[in-house]
């Protein structure tokens, strides 16, 4: 009788949710999990990726697949560098200090670093809140981070590189997503703690956490025992190492999968799994949560919090799903980075959040590979048919006609000689020579086939 009446409720609860309290309620599917990443890993040739998946105080699943650049397994233990979702990190240590009584959110952060001038007289205009939720006015069109020259060393260093940088708005009037905000705010937890960062971190963080992998840097040769990340050309990963731009603050945790699992707790429960202490309160949790060090999502009415992150041969992502029963976790770290693709660990985080909401955990298509068939396919085209027209016999044409063939056959020229500025006003971020080899390796190759052919095609016209 009693099993009928839970089965009865059962009933009515699905149908009232959808099926809702189903997925909340179910258990994480290991397996699925596991057959969902290594499928991935192998569709995708992305060498290697950590992942783990926490529920509530305790961690569900965990792993390390493939290997990295040495040949190394990965496991749940090797430590690989979390990019851009160390700006998570920063935030809580700021909060920390907003919460100790040393930082007021709403304060001009001149207040507190002195050293912060910009050549722009709005600079001293911007709040630590601003810096953290990326609405400082700071932007890479206004400062290129990538390109400074000689690369900074410390934070205090990146700190005062910004003399020169210009707003692209008014503080407040817009988001524009830029990594010197997060330099800013860690130099401004090291001048108000009084401690270097990286010691603040493992002090007030890290240790707290139980975190003992973990540690912060500035540059690509700070963490030794890192192997290098990947490049994918021609659809094959190409092990490389990550160029040089700072860091810190901004990029510069490096940790595990089991590290980000006692993270995850955290952000889930509030408290460290080690002893059960909140590191700050539930409003700052949740302000954070809100847009200071993370994105705020709702799908379905349902609830996420994440932040992603990437460099030139790694990605990274987490994400919280605070709707799902006690609070689930997702983190992810891939050994392959930037290109014209989806980030690995992105669209890993999302077939790790299929499975945690009871959903089939459906693989995208290999759109690196076909990007990179597809660029490829287009370059050797282009090389076939301009041998063609060049052993072809010439014809007579007007005047006209071959100035405008010099000019469309220099367009390309111009912008293999200008790469890395058009790629940067596509995508809205500084990059270098270098950088924007590794961003688009594929598309630098269709560039040059085009470049070669508009060349070939004046150097033609001007014979005749």
């Amino acid at each position: 009788m009693i099993a009928r009446l839970r089965a009865l409720l059962m009933a009515i609860v699905i149908a009232m949710t959808g099926g809702a309290a189903l997925a909340q309620t179910a258990p994480f599917d290991g397996q699925a999990a596991t057959y969902a990443v290594r499928r991935y890993l192998q569709r995708n040739g992305v060498p290697g990726a950590v992942a783990v998946v926490t529920e509530g105080d305790h961690v569900v699943w965990r792993g390390g697949f493939g290997h990295d650049a040495d040949g190394r397994a990965l496991t749940a233990n090797s430590r690989l560098p979390i990019c851009s979702v160390s700006k998570s990190f920063v935030a809580l240590a700021v909060m920390q200090q907003v919460e100790a009584g040393r930082v007021a959110l709403d304060a001009p952060v001149v207040r507190y670093v002195p050293e912060f001038r910009l050549a722009d007289p709005r600079g001293a205009q911007i709040t630590v809140r601003q810096l953290l939720a990326h609405r400082s006015g700071l932007s890479d069109r206004g400062f290129r981070e990538k390109s400074v020259r000689p690369t900074p060393r410390s934070l205090a260093e990146a700190v005062a590189a910004l003399r020169d940088a210009r707003l692209a708005a008014d503080p407040g009037a817009r988001r524009s997503y830029t990594n010197p905000n997060y330099w800013v705010a860690a130099r401004l937890v090291e001048v108000v703690s009084g401690q270097p960062f990286d010691a603040y971190m493992r002090r007030q963080v890290f240790q707290p956490l139980g975190m003992s992998r973990t540690s912060v840097w500035n540059g690509v040769d700070d963490a030794p025992d890192v192997a290098r990340g990947h490049v994918r050309v021609f659809g094959r990963a190409v092990a490389a190492r990550e160029p040089a731009w700072f860091l810190g603050g901004a990029c510069g945790v490096v940790t595990t999968a089991d590290d980000m699992g006692r993270w995850l707790v955290m952000q889930t429960t509030g408290r460290s799994p080690v002893d059960g202490a909140a590191l700050v309160s539930p409003a700052s949790l949740q302000a954070m949560h809100d847009g200071l060090g993370w994105h705020r999502l709702e799908t379905d009415g349902r609830r996420s919090f994440a932040h992603n992150g990437i460099m030139f041969t790694y990605s990274a992502d987490q994400v919280l799903l605070p709707d799902l029963g006690p609070g689930r976790g997702v983190a992810v770290i891939a050994d392959a980075g930037v290109g014209l693709a989806p980030l690995p660990a992105d669209e890993l985080a999302q077939l790790l959040v299929a499975v945690a909401e009871g959903r089939p955990a459906k693989q995208p298509p290999p759109t690196g590979l076909i990007v990179d068939a597809v660029l490829g396919l287009i370059a050797l085209a282009v090389l076939v048919i301009a041998v063609l027209r060049w052993r072809s016999p010439p014809r007579e044409r007007p005047m006209w006609r071959r100035a405008l063939g010099i000019v469309v056959g220099a367009l390309p020229v111009a912008w293999l000689a200008f790469y890395p500025a058009a790629l940067r006003s596509l995508l809205g971020r500084d990059l270098d020579w270098r950088q924007a080899l590794y961003a688009g390796p594929m598309l630098f190759v269709r560039v040059a086939a085009l470049a070669v052919v508009g060349a070939g095609a004046i150097v033609r016209r001007l014979r005749r």
